[in-house]
């Protein structure tokens, strides 16, 4: 079971400005969640795109294929079935394959556990592929998304586990789980053999991929709640006590940390020797990636960030979940545009409702998960320009 652990963060309110101590409350509630403290399985939607225009979208009751180009519906996961366990963590896309888990359904009235499934689907059609899916893997959510390398697929769960299973048969393929002291709700990397993890316990965990045994564990003193980032021999990652951090990949050596001015919640971005973060203020910024030398900084106003910043044609954009202080039901969101040279902004976009989720490029749109009562996608070119809608499923 996930242990909460996180009374430091909301302690941390009373030391805050207003605005910080909103932002750390809405961080909170998201920490409690893994721990049961709310009362529905809820989130925002998780997001994945191909090289061939389609975008995966999972949210609450199913898993969407959208083409971007048409707008069109290609497929919905499950189809005509009753399903009680809704769908959230990004999809996993690779060699035609999507790869995802569940939130899970109740194990019973006298059962504290959820019982936890894994699916592989066809990326053509959505269909089920052979041997899945593989249940009762785990006893909490899934927020993870999938790192799949070859036949191997590993991911972690909000119990506190990572685990690895065979892609063709669907098979344990470690001897048991690794276990965390809390929840992994990012995605790890991989390279030459280890899986970087990164958890809320405030570790990266350097994993051997072939049984699960711990090569390094590193303390970054702060919760990483989403994925580690890989670029040659760095692990970056992005840490609740207002930093981000550069790994040595062989010995989880702290090579530097650049600091921020809230926590950082969404994962750093390697472009060309820079790392982009952003924290949960909307503060933006550009580093060295071998030194963690700033190079600029900016700011999204009146905003605060969930999402890792996405790059496309020198432009780096960001979403925002709006200014923490308007009325919850009034709050809106915003797509932001920054020249990933300088660091200035060049535009800004309202959406309807807050953006949580990291938006993803295909071709030359930008795609953002807006969750309003109308829509649940809307299409950005990358000058701005609002080019398209995709409706909210109706059922």
């Amino acid at each position: 079971m996930t242990r909460c652990h996180d009374g430091g963060t909301l302690n941390k309110v009373k030391r805050l400005s207003r605005k910080q101590a909103l932002i750390f409350l809405v961080l909170a509630s998201f920490v409690l969640a893994a721990c049961g403290g709310r009362t529905a399985d809820s989130s925002w939607p998780g997001m994945a795109a191909d090289d061939q225009g389609v975008v995966y979208v999972a949210y609450g009751p199913a898993v969407i294929a959208v083409d971007v180009e048409s707008n069109e519906e290609l497929w919905s996961f499950p189809n005509g079935e009753e399903r009680a366990a809704p769908f959230y963590a990004p999809p996993t896309v690779v060699d035609g394959e999507v790869v995802f888990g569940d939130y899970g359904v109740s194990g019973g009235l006298l059962s504290p556990n959820k019982k936890i499934s894994v699916y592989s689907l066809s990326a053509t059609d959505g269909t089920l592929n052979d041997n899945w899916p593989v249940s009762e893997i785990a006893q909490d959510r899934i927020v993870a998304p999938a790192l799949v390398v070859g036949d191997m697929i590993f991911m972690g769960s909000a119990d506190n586990l990572v685990f690895a299973l065979d892609a063709t048969t669907a098979q344990p393929a470690w001897p048991k789980p690794f276990t965390a002291d809390h929840s992994i709700w990012g995605k790890s990397a991989y390279s030459d053999g280890v899986i970087y993890v990164p958890s809320l316990d405030k570790n990266v965990y350097a994993l051997d991929a072939s049984d699960g045994s711990v090569i390094w564990q590193s303390n970054v003193q702060g919760s990483v709640s989403d994925k580690a980032v890989l670029n040659s021999e760095l692990v970056y990652v992005g840490s609740f006590d207002m930093n981000a951090y550069a790994l040595d990949a062989q010995t989880g050596e702290i090579r530097w940390n650049a600091p921020a001015e809230a926590a950082v919640w969404g994962a750093p971005l390697y472009v060309d020797g820079i790392v982009y973060f952003v924290d949960l203020n909307g503060n933006v910024f550009a580093v060295g990636a071998e030194s963690g030398e700033l190079i600029w900084q900016s700011v999204a106003e009146n905003s605060y960030v969930t999402a890792q910043p996405v790059y496309a044609e020198g432009k780096l954009f960001i979403a925002s979940a709006g200014d923490p202080a308007a009325n919850p039901d009034q709050r809106t969101g915003a797509l932001i545009a920054f020249d990933a040279e300088t660091g200035a902004q060049l535009w800004s976009k309202s959406t309807a409702r807050p953006l949580f989720t990291t938006p993803v490029v295909t071709g030359d749109t930008v795609v953002v998960a807006e969750e309003d009562l109308e829509n649940l996608l809307v299409y950005f070119s990358f000058d701005g320009e609002e080019i398209g809608t995709f409706p909210r499923p109706t059922s």
